[in-house]
């Protein structure tokens, strides 16, 4: 009866661990991982691409108030609408950047652009609010 109540204590006292990983298991987990990822680096960029094209078309209407000015309105609209532009070709080499970076430089290329991304609205919220009221 010793033997058998050691033998009950013995075997309570063993901890289960769990059985380790297969490679397929890591493997599948990496990829789900990796597919999220893309997925959701995907989502940013079609959603960029529709800000962008949002704000083009702005600046294109803010455009088009510099062509039907005249005298120093004019001069004041034209000297915005290219500092507007040259901003945003800026931006565009930061995003096409970014696009065509890989997974190792996506956070440092994202992060660059976000910040050149909203430069540029501020700037363009300024620029109409101050060419608007000269």
């Amino acid at each position: 009866m010793i033997i058998a109540a050691a033998g009950m204590l013995t075997a309570c006292n063993r901890q289960e661990t769990p059985p380790p990983a297969s490679p397929q298991t890591t493997v599948d987990a990496t990829a789900k991982a990796q597919d999220s990822a893309a997925q959701n680096r995907d989502a940013y960029l079609a959603s960029m691409d529709k800000k962008m094209a949002e704000l083009d078309a702005k600046i294109d209407k803010f455009s088009e108030k510099a062509a039907n000015a005249s005298g120093d309105a004019k001069a004041r609209y034209d000297q915005a609408v290219a500092d507007l532009q040259s901003q945003r070709n800026a931006v565009r080499k930061d995003y096409d950047q970014m696009k065509s970076s890989g997974a190792d430089t996506w956070d440092k290329t994202k992060a660059a652009f976000q910040s050149a991304w909203e430069s540029l609205q501020n700037s363009y919220s300024n620029t109409v609010a101050k060419v608007s009221t000269s």
